[in-house]
């Protein structure tokens, strides 16, 4: 068993280990932030995909609901004006197009309502399965001594840190006021903590420069320190040297962040796309 500065975390856990007593939730939530060595090896020794799978979406769906007065006017305002655009350019009549509008208008609310319950586990829940799996190819290309399910039980505690990014971001919003759809989806506004505050307001965004600045946001101080703390949890959940987790941790972040780019620069062109057509 190693120290912090230690190698090896050790391969396999000792009979006196396996008797350790679990950590309770609670004590699972602070030791993510206060000792997240001792508690990703805790952790590690019984994965608990479930309560942490159920405490982030819990979160998750509450940031959605504390936005969600503010931000769909904005969105629905926006969405009725490029529709109105794109009816008048068809040459529909004013009366169809109020019918029209009002019909994507109530789908949109009910969509939203469900999409705020709904969204944060279906998509947290994949999101935590490719990570894994990503974790798990990369760390059988090493030789480690890794398992899917063990992993599977020890990512999600991760979000207990990276989520605080967008609860700041919905502090921020709050504090700051947000009353355009421009404000509601530029980073730069919502998070001047993360990379994205680099670039001032005054600049005036292209697509492509929004492109960057969205990929900027995500990386800010709950970003940095979950990465960090991934190389603990790595550490634990492969049984392999603290060097060794950190080229798996170096080589999952960066692959992360390349398909995250490269799906927000493809969003973008395909908006660009669509409004060119419309």
């Amino acid at each position: 068993m190693s120290n912090l500065n230690g190698t090896n975390i050790g391969i396999e856990p000792s009979p006196e280990e396996e008797q350790v007593e679990d950590l309770s939730i609670v004590e699972k939530i602070i030791g993510v932030w206060v000792s997240p060595v001792a508690t990703f090896k805790r952790i590690a020794r019984r994965p608990d995909f479930w309560s942490a799978f159920i405490i982030v979406s819990l979160i998750w769906i509450a940031i959605q609901m504390v936005m969600l007065p503010t931000s769909m006017p904005l969105i629905e305002s926006n969405t009725i004006t490029q529709m109105q655009k794109s009816f008048a350019e068809q040459g529909l009549s004013e009366k169809d197009q109020t019918e029209a509008i009002g019909i994507i208008a109530k789908s949109m609310r009910i969509l939203s309502y469900v999409g705020t319950v709904v969204g944060p586990p279906i998509g947290l829940a994949v999101g935590f399965l490719m990570m894994s799996g990503l974790i798990f190819l990369i760390s059988l290309g090493q030789g480690l001594d890794t398992d899917f399910k063990r992993l599977l039980g020890v990512i999600p505690w991760l979000s207990l840190i990276s989520i605080f990014s967008e609860v700041a971001k919905t502090v921020v919003g709050m504090i700051r006021g947000v009353t355009t759809f421009d404000q509601l989806t530029d980073m730069r506004y919502l998070k001047p903590f993360s990379l994205a505050g680099l670039i001032p307001q005054s600049v005036e965004l292209s697509p492509g420069t929004a492109a960057v600045v969205q990929v900027l946001g995500m990386i800010d101080p709950f970003f940095i320190w979950s990465t960090i703390v991934m190389v603990f949890a790595l550490q634990a959940a492969n049984r392999c040297t603290r060097s060794q987790a950190i080229v798996t941790t170096i080589v999952s972040t960066l692959i992360v962040l390349i398909i995250s780019a490269i799906l927000i620069f493809g969003g973008m062109a395909l908006q660009q796309i669509f409004a060119g057509m419309s």
